[in-house]
Protein backbone atom coordinates (compact mmCIF):
# COMPACT_ATOMS: atom_id res chain seq x y z
CA UNK A 1 0.00 0.00 0.00
CA UNK A 2 1.44 3.36 -0.98
CA UNK A 3 1.83 5.94 1.74
CA UNK A 4 0.10 9.26 1.14
CA UNK A 5 2.40 12.12 0.21
CA UNK A 6 1.93 15.39 2.02
CA UNK A 7 3.38 18.61 0.76
CA UNK A 8 3.16 22.23 1.73
CA UNK A 9 2.29 25.04 -0.68
CA UNK A 10 4.86 25.89 -3.33
CA UNK A 11 6.53 29.27 -3.47
CA UNK A 12 4.30 30.31 -6.40
CA UNK A 13 1.19 29.30 -4.50
CA UNK A 14 2.28 31.41 -1.53
CA UNK A 15 2.54 34.45 -3.77
CA UNK A 16 -0.92 34.09 -5.30
CA UNK A 17 -2.99 35.82 -2.62
CA UNK A 18 -2.01 38.89 -0.63
CA UNK A 19 -4.90 38.23 1.74
CA UNK A 20 -3.64 34.74 2.62
CA UNK A 21 -3.23 33.95 6.33
CA UNK A 22 0.07 35.07 7.88
CA UNK A 23 1.30 31.49 8.05
CA UNK A 24 1.11 31.38 4.24
CA UNK A 25 2.96 34.64 3.65
CA UNK A 26 6.68 34.02 4.21
CA UNK A 27 7.72 37.66 4.24
CA UNK A 28 5.09 38.76 6.72
CA UNK A 29 5.58 35.67 8.86
CA UNK A 30 9.30 36.35 9.06
CA UNK A 31 8.70 39.95 10.12
CA UNK A 32 6.35 38.74 12.84
CA UNK A 33 8.88 36.25 14.17
CA UNK A 34 11.93 38.54 13.99
CA UNK A 35 11.53 41.39 16.47
CA UNK A 36 12.32 44.96 15.52
CA UNK A 37 15.64 46.01 16.99
CA UNK A 38 16.04 49.55 18.36
CA UNK A 39 17.17 52.29 15.95
CA UNK A 40 20.63 52.72 17.48
CA UNK A 41 21.37 48.98 17.68
CA UNK A 42 23.01 48.81 14.26
CA UNK A 43 25.27 51.76 15.02
CA UNK A 44 26.29 50.35 18.40
CA UNK A 45 27.01 46.91 16.99
CA UNK A 46 29.01 48.51 14.17
CA UNK A 47 31.18 50.40 16.65
CA UNK A 48 31.61 47.41 18.96
CA UNK A 49 34.89 46.38 17.32
CA UNK A 50 36.28 49.87 17.79
CA UNK A 51 35.23 49.80 21.43
CA UNK A 52 36.93 46.42 21.84
CA UNK A 53 40.14 47.78 20.33
CA UNK A 54 40.05 50.76 22.68
CA UNK A 55 39.19 48.68 25.75
CA UNK A 56 41.49 45.72 25.10
CA UNK A 57 44.22 46.87 22.71
CA UNK A 58 46.19 44.16 20.93
CA UNK A 59 49.94 44.66 20.39
CA UNK A 60 50.83 45.04 16.72
CA UNK A 61 53.06 41.98 16.88
CA UNK A 62 50.11 39.80 17.90
CA UNK A 63 47.78 40.87 15.10
CA UNK A 64 49.44 38.63 12.55
CA UNK A 65 48.62 35.64 14.77
CA UNK A 66 45.01 36.61 15.44
CA UNK A 67 43.51 34.69 12.52
CA UNK A 68 45.33 31.53 13.60
CA UNK A 69 44.26 32.07 17.22
CA UNK A 70 40.58 32.49 16.24
CA UNK A 71 40.68 29.28 14.22
CA UNK A 72 42.41 27.43 17.05
CA UNK A 73 39.86 28.64 19.59
CA UNK A 74 36.98 27.71 17.28
CA UNK A 75 38.35 24.19 17.05
CA UNK A 76 38.60 23.98 20.83
CA UNK A 77 35.10 25.33 21.38
CA UNK A 78 33.61 22.82 18.96
CA UNK A 79 35.48 19.85 20.39
CA UNK A 80 34.80 17.79 23.51
CA UNK A 81 34.91 20.02 26.59
CA UNK A 82 36.95 17.42 28.44
CA UNK A 83 39.83 18.23 26.09
CA UNK A 84 39.84 21.92 27.07
CA UNK A 85 41.38 23.55 30.13
CA UNK A 86 38.74 25.02 32.44
CA UNK A 87 40.51 28.40 32.59
CA UNK A 88 41.36 28.61 28.90
CA UNK A 89 39.97 32.15 28.66
CA UNK A 90 42.77 33.38 30.87
CA UNK A 91 45.30 32.76 28.11
CA UNK A 92 46.05 36.09 26.34
CA UNK A 93 45.85 34.70 22.79
CA UNK A 94 42.50 32.98 23.42
CA UNK A 95 41.07 35.98 25.22
CA UNK A 96 42.04 38.27 22.32
CA UNK A 97 40.54 35.84 19.80
CA UNK A 98 37.33 35.49 21.77
CA UNK A 99 36.59 39.18 22.28
CA UNK A 100 37.43 40.04 18.66
CA UNK A 101 35.43 37.29 16.98
CA UNK A 102 33.09 35.33 19.22
CA UNK A 103 31.92 38.23 21.40
CA UNK A 104 30.68 40.43 18.49
CA UNK A 105 29.12 37.45 16.72
CA UNK A 106 27.28 36.33 19.86
CA UNK A 107 26.06 39.90 20.48
CA UNK A 108 24.69 40.08 16.91
CA UNK A 109 22.77 36.85 17.50
CA UNK A 110 21.49 37.84 20.95
CA UNK A 111 20.24 41.38 20.19
CA UNK A 112 17.14 40.34 18.15
CA UNK A 113 16.29 37.66 20.71
CA UNK A 114 16.55 40.01 23.70
CA UNK A 115 14.68 42.75 21.78
CA UNK A 116 11.66 40.46 21.44
CA UNK A 117 11.56 38.91 24.91
CA UNK A 118 9.02 40.00 27.49
CA UNK A 119 11.52 40.24 30.34
CA UNK A 120 9.17 41.82 32.84
CA UNK A 121 12.03 43.67 34.56
CA UNK A 122 11.25 46.35 37.10
CA UNK A 123 13.25 48.80 39.18
CA UNK A 124 15.40 47.07 41.78
CA UNK A 125 15.53 43.70 40.02
CA UNK A 126 18.76 41.72 40.18
CA UNK A 127 20.16 39.72 37.25
CA UNK A 128 22.71 36.98 37.84
CA UNK A 129 24.80 36.05 34.79
CA UNK A 130 26.72 32.82 35.51
CA UNK A 131 29.55 32.06 33.11
CA UNK A 132 29.36 35.64 31.88
CA UNK A 133 32.75 35.65 30.15
CA UNK A 134 33.27 39.13 28.63
CA UNK A 135 29.77 40.25 29.72
CA UNK A 136 28.19 39.16 26.45
CA UNK A 137 24.61 39.13 27.75
CA UNK A 138 24.76 42.54 29.51
CA UNK A 139 26.33 44.07 26.38
CA UNK A 140 23.64 42.58 24.14
CA UNK A 141 20.87 43.58 26.57
CA UNK A 142 22.15 47.16 26.67
CA UNK A 143 22.07 47.36 22.87
CA UNK A 144 18.74 45.55 22.47
CA UNK A 145 16.68 47.33 25.12
CA UNK A 146 17.34 51.09 25.31
CA UNK A 147 14.18 51.54 27.39
CA UNK A 148 15.86 49.60 30.20
CA UNK A 149 19.02 51.71 30.33
CA UNK A 150 17.60 54.13 32.88
CA UNK A 151 15.89 51.41 34.93
CA UNK A 152 17.71 50.77 38.23
CA UNK A 153 18.94 47.19 37.84
CA UNK A 154 21.71 45.23 39.49
CA UNK A 155 23.70 42.87 37.28
CA UNK A 156 26.08 40.41 38.90
CA UNK A 157 28.39 38.85 36.31
CA UNK A 158 30.19 35.71 37.41
CA UNK A 159 32.94 33.71 35.78
CA UNK A 160 35.85 31.57 36.91
CA UNK A 161 38.35 33.72 34.94
CA UNK A 162 38.80 37.19 36.37
CA UNK A 163 40.71 38.56 33.39
CA UNK A 164 37.89 38.09 30.91
CA UNK A 165 35.41 39.65 33.34
CA UNK A 166 37.62 42.72 33.64
CA UNK A 167 37.97 42.91 29.85
CA UNK A 168 34.21 42.61 29.44
CA UNK A 169 33.61 45.33 32.03
CA UNK A 170 35.91 47.69 30.11
CA UNK A 171 34.06 46.96 26.87
CA UNK A 172 30.68 47.46 28.54
CA UNK A 173 31.78 50.79 30.04
CA UNK A 174 33.01 51.89 26.61
CA UNK A 175 29.67 50.94 25.08
CA UNK A 176 27.77 52.97 27.67
CA UNK A 177 29.90 56.01 26.98
CA UNK A 178 29.61 55.57 23.21
CA UNK A 179 25.82 55.40 23.35
CA UNK A 180 25.72 58.79 25.08
CA UNK A 181 23.48 57.55 27.85
CA UNK A 182 24.05 57.42 31.56
CA UNK A 183 22.86 54.28 33.22
CA UNK A 184 21.14 53.35 36.42
CA UNK A 185 22.52 49.83 36.16
CA UNK A 186 24.84 48.67 38.89
CA UNK A 187 27.13 46.14 37.21
CA UNK A 188 29.62 44.12 39.23
CA UNK A 189 31.93 41.27 38.29
CA UNK A 190 32.81 38.35 40.51
CA UNK A 191 35.44 35.72 39.94
CA UNK A 192 33.92 32.58 41.34
CA UNK A 193 33.38 28.89 40.73
CA UNK A 194 29.76 27.83 40.39
CA UNK A 195 28.03 26.94 42.65
CA UNK A 196 30.27 27.89 45.58
CA UNK A 197 30.27 31.59 44.72
CA UNK A 198 26.48 31.97 44.93
CA UNK A 199 25.51 33.89 48.03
Amino acid sequence: MRRPVFRGPTRDELRTRDDAPAAERPGRLASALVPTVPPDAKALVSTLMQIIEESAPLPAGKRAELRRDVLGLWRELTSEKADRQADYMGEPAKLAAYVRYFLPWNVVRLVPILAGLDLGLKAGDRILDIGSGPLTVPIALWIARPELRELPLELVCMDRVGRILETGMSIFDGLRLRSGSSTAWKVSVRKSLFPHGLE
